[in-house]
This record gives C-alpha cells, sequence and structure tokens, in this order.
C-alpha cells in the first residue's frame, strides 16, 4: 500500500463530530495512525512544514530530491531573502532524481548569487548501492532537516523515511520524527554535517549531469515468489486486505486487522493519557525563565562606610548586637522610585509565567516576546530618567545598542561629561550632610578629605556604570524536560504540573473576578490585555474565549476545594484540567 499525499485531503477524512485535522505541535512523529487507517489527515503536508518555515537557519540532507523539494525551497526563499538553507542532495543509481531537478536547485540557486546572505548552497553526495555476496544492503541516510530561529534561539530537528524534504510517497513503516533540538545534539549535527559538506561536490553544470537510471528487471519466477511471500506476510502491500481499527480521537489502535483487541506491546506501561499528552505539548511550548542578575545595576541609594565616618559598624556587649548602617541618596525620593521601578522586574515576571515549584517559573514560548518588549522599555525609561535627573537631554547619549568602537568612545565621553558636571554641582550639598552627620556623630567638624574623596568617587562610579551598561536585567530562558507522566510513574511527578494548571486557571479567573487586575497589572506596560491574554492561555481555557464574571467566581472557590482535598496530585490536576476545559475527558485506563 502507498499512500499518496495528493489524493487523501480533509475532504475524504472522517466527517462527524472528530475533528478531522490531526494535531501538529511538536513534539511529534508522523504519519499518524488516523491518517494511515485514513479517517483523519493533516492541515497540510509534509506536516514539519510550520516548523521549518518559521525558521532562518536551515541545513538538510535530502534524498529522492524531485518536484516537492523544488517547490518547497521555492516558497522558503519567495519572501525572505535572509534564510541561510544548506543542503546535501544524496544521489543513488535509480533514486527519483533527474538532471532537470538539479538544474533547478542550480537555477534557484544562481539566481540568489548576488545576494550577500548566499541564501542557497547546494552540494551533491553522490553514494553507490553496495552488494554483499548475494543482498543489497540499505545504506541511504534518511532525510534530514534542522531548523534553527535565531530569534526564538529554538531549533527543530525533522529526521525520517518518506524522502523528497517529506513530499515523497509514504509507505507501510514510514517513520519520521519532529522534535526539539537540544545545543549539544544541535552541535553535534553540525559537526557531521560540515563533515559531509566537505567531501561533497558542489552543485555546478557538471554535478547536474546525472545519468537516467532505471530498476533492473526480474524474472517473472522471481515476481511471483515474492508476490507469494508478501501474500503469506499478511498481505502487506495489498489495498484490499484489511486494516487495524483506529480511534479517530486519540490515534489508539483499538483492534486488530481481524478485529481482535490487541495486545499492548508495553503492557500500557509507557502510554500517557490524554491529560498527560497536553501537558508533552505544553512543556514543549515553553521554558523555564530567571532573571539574570549579573544584569542588574547597583542601586543608586550608595552606602556609605561606618568606618568612613568614624563608627563601628557593629558592636557587641555579650548577647546583644548593634548594628549601624549609612546610605546617601543621590537623587530626590521620587525620582529613586523612577528608577527602582526600572532595575526591578519580578512583577513582570510574574504576570506572565507561571509558577512550577519554589524559585522556579515557566514561561510559554509565545509570552517571551511580550517580555522582553517590556524589558526594552523598562530599560529605555530608566536610562531617560537618569539622563534628565542627572541634568541631561534625553537624547543627549549616542545609543547603547552596538556601534563602532568610535561611536563606544564617544558614548562614554558623554557619560564622563555628563557626570563630572552633575557631581560638581552636588558636590557641595553631599559634603555639607557628611559633615553634619559627622558633627553629630560627635566625631569632629569635617570628614577628612580622603574619606569624602572616597564617597565622591563611589558615587561617580556608580552612576557611570548605570548609564554604562543597563538599568533593568535581562533574562534567561532555559528548555524543560517534563516529568514522566505515564501510569507507572510516581504520583509526585504530578506535582508540577498541577502547579501549572492551578496557577494558569487562578490567573484567568483572577482578571475577571478583580475589576481593575489589569488596571494594576497593565498600567504602563508595553503590551496589552488582549496579547497577554493571547499568549498565556496555554490550557485553551474556556474562560478566555467567554469571560463571565460570575461563573469565574464560582470557579475560583471550586478550584480551592480541589486543592484542598484529599486526592492525589494527578486526580486534582485532572480536576482542574477537566474544570478549564470542556473538552477534558479522565483516561486513567491502559491501552488495550
Amino acid at each position: 500500500m502507498i499512500y499518496d499525499n495528493s489524493e487523501f485531503s480533509l475532504e475524504t477524512a472522517l466527517s462527524g463530530t472528530v475533528d478531522s485535522a490531526i494535531p501538529i505541535k511538536p513534539p511529534f512523529l508522523w504519519p499518524d495512525t488516523r491518517y494511515l487507517a485514513q479517517i483523519a489527515d493533516y492541515p497540510e503536508m509534509p506536516p514539519m512544514a510550520e516548523v521549518i518555515r518559521e525558521a532562518d537557519l536551515i541545513s538538510g540532507v535530502l534524498i529522492d530530491v524531485g518536484n516537492g523539494t523544488l517547490e518547497w525551497l521555492n516558497g522558503l526563499l519567495e519572501h525572505r531573502t535572509d534564510r541561510r538553507i544548506r543542503l546535501i542532495i544524496v544521489i543513488s543509481p535509480a533514486c527519483p532524481t533527474r538532471e532537470s531537478h538539479l538544474r533547478s536547485l542550480l537555477a534557484l540557486k544562481e539566481s540568489h548569487k548576488g545576494n550577500s546572505a548566499r541564501p542557497l548552497d547546494v552540494r551533491v553526495l553522490a553514494l553507490p548501492i553496495h552488494y554483499g555476496e548475494d543482498c543489497r544492503h540499505a545504506t541511504l541516510p534518511p532525510t534530514t532537516i534542522q531548523a534553527h530561529n535565531t530569534k526564538s534561539g529554538e531549533s527543530w530537528t525533522c529526521i525520517g523515511s518518506v524522502g523528497d524534504a517529506g513530499h515523497g510517497p509514504i509507505f507501510p513503516g514510514s517513520l519520521n520524527f519532529v522534535f526539539r533540538a537540544e545545543p549539544a545534539l544541535r552541535n553535534a549535527w553540525r559537526k557531521w554535517f560540515g563533515y559531509l559538506q566537505a567531501i561533497a561536490a558542489p552543485l555546478s553544470d557538471d554535478t547536474c549531469r546525472i545519468p537516467h537510471l532505471v530498476p533492473p528487471q526480474g524474472s517473472e519466477e522471481a515476481a511471483l515468489a515474492w508476490a507469494k511471500f508478501m501474500e503469506d506476510c499478511a498481505q502487506v502491500g495489498d489495498e484490499n486486505a484489511a486494516t487495524p481499527t483506529v480511534d479517530p480521537e486519540t490515534g489508539e489502535v483499538t483492534a486488530d486487522a481481524e478485529g481482535n483487541p490487541p495486545e499492548a506491546w508495553d503492557g500500557g506501561d509507557t502510554a500517557l493519557d490524554a491529560m498527560a499528552e497536553k501537558f508533552q505539548e505544553i512543556y514543549a511550548a515553553g521554558s523555564l525563565v530567571s532573571v539574570n542578575e549579573l544584569t542588574r545595576i547597583k542601586p543608586l541609594e550608595i552606602p556609605v562606610k561606618a568606618a568612613l565616618l568614624g563608627q563601628s559598624s557593629v558592636k557587641t556587649v555579650g548577647t546583644l548586637t548593634q548594628k549601624q548602617s549609612f546610605s546617601l541618596k543621590i537623587f530626590d525620593e521620587h525620582i529613586c522610585k523612577e528608577i527602582d521601578k526600572c532595575r526591578k522586574i519580578p512583577d513582570l515576571v510574574d504576570v506572565l509565567s507561571f509558577p512550577l515549584s519554589l524559585g522556579n517559573r515557566w514561561l510559554p514560548n509565545a509570552a517571551k516576546p511580550l517580555l522582553e518588549r517590556e524589558l526594552e522599555a523598562r530599560n529605555e525609561r530608566g536610562l531617560k530618567t537618569l539622563v534628565e535627573a542627572l541634568g541631561g537631554k534625553p537624547d543627549s547619549l549616542t545609543p547603547n545598542v552596538g556601534g563602532s568602537d568610535e561611536e563606544k568612545k564617544t558614548r562614554q565621553d558623554q557619560i564622563k561629561a555628563l557626570v563630572g558636571d552633575f557631581i560638581a554641582r552636588q558636590k557641595d550639598v553631599i559634603l555639607a550632610d557628611l559633615n553634619q552627620m559627622y558633627r553629630d556623630l560627635k566625631r569632629g567638624e569635617a570628614v577628612p578629605d580622603d574619606k569624602a574623596k572616597e564617597v565622591l568617587d563611589e558615587v561617580e562610579s556608580r552612576v557611570s556604570a548605570a548609564l554604562s551598561a543597563r538599568l533593568t536585567p535581562t533574562c534567561t530562558y532555559n528548555s524543560l524536560a517534563p516529568p514522566d507522566l505515564s501510569p507507572t510513574a510516581h504520583d509526585d511527578n504530578w506535582i508540577q504540573p498541577l502547579s501549572l494548571i492551578e496557577q494558569a486557571a487562578k490567573k484567568f479567573r483572577e482578571q475577571l473576578a478583580d475589576h481593575i487586575y489589569f488596571d494594576r497589572k497593565f498600567s504602563g506596560k508595553a503590551f496589552t490585555k488582549e496579547e497577554f491574554l493571547q499568549s498565556c492561555n496555554v490550557f485553551d481555557d474556556h474562560i478566555v474565549a467567554k469571560p463571565e464574571h460570575d461563573r469565574a467566581k464560582a470557579e475560583m472557590i471550586q478550584i480551592k476545594e480541589i486543592m484542598d482535598s484529599e486526592t492525589t496530585p494527578k486526580e486534582k490536576c485532572e480536576a482542574v484540567w477537566k474544570l478549564v476545559s470542556s473538552t477534558a475527558k479522565s483516561s486513567n485506563k491502559k491501552p488495550s
């Protein structure tokens, strides 16, 4: 049996209450059992096309290249010239790739030759057929494509047996995986692909001239013998043969070709129910987020060492300890508060992410652009406030983004002048306050010159550092593998997913129950309420699609009751999932 991708479409898929479109959110494998059973279809073929479409750095090893590959490449290059695509075309005797295909690739490559980015580079790797003493070895590599999005930092690997960049025919046993490539795996691919590039030949007029070979004809006797063998092997390949029965919702095989319940090869121990599958999907679509504390500037309220004022910072008498500290405010209170708002971002991270455990927060990938946008807005706002507080104009500094060495030096000179002028104006005020404190402490009339200079130097250093770096810290994003949620896994594995779904459910109901929620949480933000709801609604919560104030309040009570109940973390998780999703169904049974 051959599955023709062009003939099987949504029109021929199952009609009725079951959605006929098979989800294609990575990670996934294709073809899905529902596709093989011809009861559902993919929104597009090949299914990994959407994952690759967002990438701007693409490398691949392709077999059986034909018209599908050409159409795919034309589509990738049609609207974006910033892509870099590096391909190795594997050629073997009597393969489907013809000279016309290679010449079309060469023409496509040459048409972008003048582009400095060199968006397309194609090489040819010719492989012979390897024979043993009385057999033929299968030696062709799988179709492999790695797609990297430099903007999001995500990499996806598509690897499988379907040729022509996934557009080729699908046979029984065809198998393709689409999954996130971790940095270590991506780096290993980079080295392996680099080796193949080094031994492959550039696509040229000479390497386009592939001989048009066809498979050798066997004898009629051999064909009959093979047909008999196929028949003995449960009629594999016979279009009239009975096929297994597949559940149109889950893709589980519910009966074999004879209609008998199949025996699960793993006893169901590695199976995931619908809720566990949902969490696998969600974990793959987000990452752990943490604040880079090293990028946070020091406060502009400067500590003054007690020793500078002739004091001891700590005095101990028996079991009693006295601590003494002093600080110098460089700016007025309202300015300090404005700058401090830009230095601290827990409020922002809390709004866009969900707690998994103490100190660990999970951020949906869709919310990352919102977080980055607000971080930059706060940094710009803080720098503007600081520059104006120092007596400068908002545009008095050269932008601190990239730039040549000369531009960087110009900015440093501007900072030095701005801070120097400020200290010259404030020096008398600062020294007067220091001396007054010195007198109040009965240490003398004036702080020694060397001690006063130490304080002024610290003011200059701290303000200059704030202008030279960032006021607002940056964030780091790390991928997070989901816990094992199979039937044999420990029930504590559900604690983290429970925290995720509980906090998501409460967040969307709080914003409806509290009329001023968004006024408090989103006032002055660089993103809107609508953007927040769209990016953070990872569970497709019904309350987001149909917001109802009274229902939100009632369901918040239900969530508390669920969390306070004497049930297992998984049972609580399932109860909350049912509450937020009208389509969620309980399934603790092992597949038969």
